[in-house]
């Protein structure tokens, strides 16, 4: 006699698979319907003997669908595992077809999982696996993996509406989340337990259906796996698959050179000098933005230099940009404005970026440097900054020259203080009344914040 049985998640070849081999277990299931992993829940599942969700492959939302309607209609609801003899084990249980032990085996699970993470983290990987859309990336904070589960953490705390503001402080720290993520890593990597492998899977994979979306790509999913898990569900590649069309022939002219019919290119330049004129020509093509650590950069977007070579240049751009010492004026002027172009790029890729801020949030982790306040009211035009007629904005560098500068000396005006300044020199002031600011020669004026009628953090270089 078959059982009439409605399906949810994955597509419909994973779930008549499913049906196949519980067939051959000596389960006879008829496939009344499906619904896809990608499906939107809405309506009722249809009557039938049983619905069975596949875990592994289904949204929260979408269970959660499956769960409340069989409840209203009195339909037998069943989770099933992509480990099939479990699968299989609980779906006996649910249709009354065997005894306890699969209400045994999912105890004892329960408890090798308690016992592995302990008590704080169990609880908290219950949280997590039963309320993944709770947890979501945050664009500004994905720059490092703590930064990430930072961002995660706080996503948590802030769709808890219901917390007093006390309680919300003590779920800030981010700590047990990152521990929990450790653990997860150490479950795939050292795969003791088959069991608990499985359900770590089948709960990153459930986050991850969610997340997709939101990252838009399988590169930048992939890479987010990675760092935060060690680890990548490839069931998840198939929600970034395109429509299939009939492919044309190749022509002769068409066809791929192999390796050895391939030219190899030929080096110009010394490999470091390559990778900062690499940098120059499209920095957002080299660095991106999810990654600051340079090996992971270096892994995340695919870069073909040696490791090790493209550690050490950003290293060492990193610390001249710090310093500020060993750029010369036209040096420093190149590097901004490839800093801008990096900018534009980002804010292309990513248009939720809405404010100076939060651009600069990203930016500094990468670049270990701020992105100029001149370049704020060109990368946002539609914030606007109050000023008088004769102020001129807070950022007022002079023109980077093609040719070095001809005097020694520069002169500085902001409103009645005039500074005379030597090759070489740096003033900083914390504070000053606001003024027209006006420079003679190649000085660069940098100010951090105008406020009212004040300039604050006012750095001047030549």
């Amino acid at each position: 006699m078959s059982i009439s049985a409605y399906l949810v998640g994955g597509e419909r070849v994973y779930a008549q698979t499913f049906v196949e081999k519980a067939l051959s277990n000596g389960i006879a299931l008829e496939m009344v319907g499906h619904k896809d992993w990608d499906s939107t829940p809405r309506g009722d599942v249809p009557l039938c003997d049983i619905v069975v969700v596949l875990k592994d492959v289904v949204s929260h939302k979408l269970r959660d669908w499956a769960r409340s309607s069989c409840r209203a209609k009195g339909v037998k609801f069943c989770e099933v595992s992509q480990k099939i003899a479990v699968g299989l084990a609980g779906l006996r249980h649910v249709l009354q077809m065997g005894t306890d032990e699969v209400e045994q085996e999912n105890r004892d699970l329960e408890i090798r999982l308690e016992s592995y993470l302990g008590e704080a983290l169990f609880n908290l990987h219950r949280t997590f696996s039963e309320y993944p859309e709770k947890y979501k990336l945050k664009a500004q904070k994905m720059g490092s993996r703590r930064g990430a589960i930072s961002g995660l953490q706080e996503s948590y705390v802030e769709s808890m509406d219901v917390l007093l503001s006390s309680s919300k402080k003590k779920l800030k720290s981010s700590d047990d989340l990152e521990r929990l993520f450790d653990s997860y890593r150490d479950i795939l990597r050292k795969g003791l337990d088959e069991n608990l492998v499985v359900e770590v899977k089948s709960v990153l994979l459930s986050w991850g259906i969610l997340t997709a979306p939101v990252v838009g790509n399988k590169k930048s999913l992939t890479h987010i796996f990675t760092m935060l898990f060690g680890y990548y569900p490839e069931e998840l590649s198939t929600l970034f698959d395109k429509p299939t069309t009939e492919e044309e022939p190749m022509t002769a002219e068409e066809e791929p050179m192999t390796a050895e019919e391939e030219p190899m290119p030929t080096p110009t330049l010394p490999i470091k000098k390559q990778i900062i004129e690499d940098i120059h020509a499209d920095p957002f093509k080299v660095l991106g933005y999810l990654f600051s650590d340079p090996a992971e950069i270096h892994e995340a977007q695919g870069l073909t230099y040696p490791v090790q070579d493209f550690v050490d240049v950003m290293t060492e751009l990193r610390t001249d940009f710090a310093s500020r010492k060993r750029h010369s004026r036209q040096e420093y002027s190149r590097w901004q404005d490839t800093k801008f172009r990096w900018a534009q790029s980002l804010l292309k890729e990513n248009p939720e970026i809405n404010s100076f801020g939060r651009l600069r949030a990203i930016a500094n982790p990468i670049w270990s440097s701020r992105i100029s306040d001149k370049y704020s009211d060109i990368l946002f035009p539609s914030t606007e900054t109050t000023m008088s007629p004769t102020t001129p904005a807070p950022s007022t560098p002079a023109p980077a020259p093609s040719t070095p500068a001809l005097s020694s000396h520069a002169v500085v005006t902001i409103g009645s203080l005039t500074i005379t300044l030597s090759q070489g020199a740096e003033v900083y002031i914390g504070e000053i009344t606001a003024g027209e600011v006006k420079v003679e020669g190649s000085a660069l004026v940098e100010i951090e914040v105008y406020s009212g009628s004040t300039f604050k953090g006012v750095r001047i270089t030549f």
